[in-house]
């Protein structure tokens, strides 16, 4: 009886240990979804709307005009965003931060721009 409690224990305790190396993923099913919101870049702002896919694809619509696709993906505390149709330029990296419960992010980007959104 004992060794099955001790069996039960390293069960446990490894299924705890496992899920906090999970970090990541759960942010990535927060970014699931629409956001909208302004990007601001040297003092201008202009509306946007970005969407998150679960086969880990992007859509960003700037001033309800122009769309750009990406595939995304998330290490540490920055987004990865590539475009589509010009994969060669590399990534886009800008650093993200969840708040107001998850429903609120904001992404920065010191050479392009602050993206201040809200989940719809």
């Amino acid at each position: 009886m004992k060794k099955q409690f001790t069996v039960f224990g390293i069960i446990i305790l490894t299924m705890i240990l496992l899920s906090g190396c999970n970090g990541n993923s759960n942010d990535l099913i927060r970014f699931i979804g629409e956001w909208e919101g302004v990007s601001i870049f040297q003092n201008n702002a202009i509306n946007v709307t970005l969407t998150f896919f679960d086969d880990k694809t992007a859509k960003q619509v700037s001033e309800g005009i122009h769309a750009h696709w990406f595939n995304f993906s998330i290490k540490g505390s920055s987004l990865y965003l590539i475009l589509q149709d010009f994969p060669e330029a590399g990534p886009i990296i800008y650093k993200y931060k969840f708040s107001n419960n998850y429903n609120s992010l904001t992404l920065s980007n010191v050479d392009i721009d602050t993206m201040i959104l809200t989940k719809q």
